[in-house]
């Protein structure tokens, strides 16, 4: 071998051990040479307080570090200030790092959710060493101690309560930090059947929400909430409190509480009934109701108060009747100076109440008001408490929803002059024996407050009428005729609530033509038949029906017609 070759091979040798190593020198998680992590946190994490993570890369080895990534992972309960709830890994680009230097990269974070507990942060970065063509990855990870919410929050409920019952929830807060906190906000979630009555303090949006703005290091707050429950079908329900911060545009929920409130079974059974009708009801009817009460406890209850409320606009406060007393509030109330035995009800007794009111006409204003129902809310109350129950009273309640059913007009209309709608019609007025005189005919689909559905109708044209064809209308569907039959019928899928009330009818016109005939003088002519038709209402499931009369060359609804001149016919 010569001296060269020999030479050449010593570089290569040479070459590859220090490219081992420099491999080794970086793939040694804890040599005293090469890349280190560390991260570092403040000392104590409070939830709710916004904190620095500190992630310090350090290059020890002879090698610049190329292309440095470093990435920070967090659990769920831990987040990036300013970022979604939902973002978990947050990277960022280094740079090069020199030999013997190091680069420090910090991350805003905070905690949420669970107190006192401890929590795991992940740092893993990227890089490769410039004597080498691969890329290497190394990892830490830290454990952080998560102390107390840094404001504390409270939701204090009764523990039962009665269907009904008015009750009361405390919320209140505390900032125990050292840090003053900006724009926070309350937020309660209600359950299904809360109905939300009252505030002691202002409410900011809806009924849920209250901005308390910002709250400096030792000061607190505390309001109340007033409300009831009905109609839950269940044991127990649930209230959650949020505490809400926003930073940096993103809304955190910093801290939550939840109460639990159980629904007490109440010593009155109370049913409310409507008397004689169906489970759907029209504008302008009177109904009846019956109001059955009884004591189910093995207490007598003394002192009762009935009273029913009327939260729809629909009734008619005027045209109630009964032996009870309508009071300033239109609450209808009875006690014992109209009922006398409710003065003392006696354990597995009872009675009844009764009225009577009118429903008003259908209050339709916009184009969506549909769908309408009423409902009646009934309430025993008795300052009597049986034994072994926590409350201030004995109450019962019921209530009683119905829905107001649809209700649709049909119209036929004759002109011979109908300008309005841009038809000219021909011939001559008085109609004469054997000439042809033109008349339009308007079917219109007013319809009130429900969508309605397959809408029919049938009918026939007068003798001596023929069926000229359909000359305008905004309807998408049009009249079908069958000429050997002189029947004329005419389907249309679909009218919305509201249509013709609101806005113009649907209407479908066609043209008609009569000549008539010698035994037809003297008198007005039938030039459409009346027509029965129906729909089905989308709301309550029913049949509707509606009837229109005859169109006679009388054409009432054209007033420049002369009755009893221009609409017999002449020879």
């Amino acid at each position: 071998m010569s001296l060269k070759s020999g030479l050449i091979i010593l570089v290569v040798i040479g070459l590859l051990a220090g490219s081992i190593f420099t491999f080794l020198s970086f793939t040694r998680g804890t040599d005293t040479q090469g890349l280190h992590l560390k991260v570092e946190v403040t000392d104590e994490i409070l939830v709710g307080v916004p904190f620095t993570a500190k992630v310090t890369v350090s290059n020890d080895s002879r090698d610049v570090l190329v292309g440095v990534r470093l990435a920070l992972e967090l659990p769920e309960t831990i987040v990036f200030v300013g970022s979604s709830p939902d973002k978990r890994i947050d990277n960022k680009d280094v740079g090069n790092i020199d030999s013997n230097s190091s680069r420090e990269e910090t991350f805003r974070l905070m905690a949420l959710g669970e107190e006192n507990s401890v929590q795991n942060i992940k740092a893993t970065v990227g890089y490769q060493p410039s004597a080498l063509s691969s890329r290497f990855e190394k990892s830490t990870q830290l454990d952080l101690l998560v102390g107390s919410a840094g404001v504390f929050i409270d939701l204090a409920s009764p523990q039962s309560v009665y269907n009904g019952e008015n009750f009361e929830l405390t919320f209140s807060y505390r900032n125990i930090s050292t840090v003053d906190f900006p724009d926070l906000q309350l937020r309660a979630v209600y359950p299904e059947g809360f109905n939300f009555l009252e505030s002691s303090k202002k409410v900011d949006q809806g009924n849920n929400v209250w901005r308390l703005g910002d709250v400096q290091k030792g000061s607190e707050g505390k309001f109340t909430v007033k409300g009831n429950v009905s109609d839950t079908g269940k044991s127990f329900f649930d209230f959650q409190l949020l505490l809400e911060s926003t930073l940096f545009g993103q809304t955190y929920a910093i801290n939550e509480k939840m109460a639990s409130i159980k629904i007490a079974t109440s010593p009155f059974n109370l049913k409310l009934a409507l008397v004689d009708k169906d489970q759907v009801v029209y504008p302008g009817v009177s109904l009846s109701y019956r109001l059955t009460y009884s004591n189910e406890s093995e207490d007598p209850l003394k002192d009762a108060i009935i009273k029913v409320r009327f939260p729809s606009e629909f009734f008619d406060i005027l045209t109630v009747r009964s032996n009870g007393v309508l009071n300033a509030r239109n609450e209808l109330v009875w006690d014992a100076g109209t009922v006398p035995g409710l003065s003392l009800i006696n354990p597995h007794s009872g009675g009844n109440v009764a009225f009577a009111i009118r429903l008003r006409d259908y209050q339709i204003r916009r184009l969506n008001d549909k769908n309408f129902t009423i409902r009646v809310d009934a309430e025993i109350d008795s300052p009597t408490v049986p034994r072994h129950v926590t409350s201030d009273r004995t109450i019962g309640t019921d209530h009683l929803e119905t829905k107001i059913g649809g209700r649709y007009e049909f119209f036929s209309k004759g002109y011979f002059r109908d300008a309005v709608s841009g038809v000219l019609n021909q011939g001559p007025i008085p109609p004469k024996v054997g000439q042809p005189t033109e008349y339009t005919i308007h079917w219109q689909i007013k319809n009130y407050a429900t969508d309605i559905t397959n809408f029919d109708t049938q009918t026939t044209l007068g003798p001596n009428v023929r069926f000229v064809g359909v000359v305008g209308g905004n309807a998408t569907s049009v009249p079908q005729y069958v000429d050997r039959e002189r029947k004329l019928t005419w389907h249309v899928d679909r009218v919305i609530a509201t249509k013709g009330v609101i806005d113009e009818p649907l209407e479908t016109i066609f043209k008609v033509e009569l000549t008539p005939a010698i035994n037809q003088v003297g008198r007005p002519i039938i030039l459409v038949d009346g027509a029965d038709s129906q729909v089905t209402d989308d709301f309550t499931g029913l049949i509707l029906h509606s009837r229109v009369a005859a169109v006679t060359t009388s054409v009432p609804d054209d007033l420049t017609i002369r009755r009893g001149i221009d609409d017999r016919v002449e020879q």
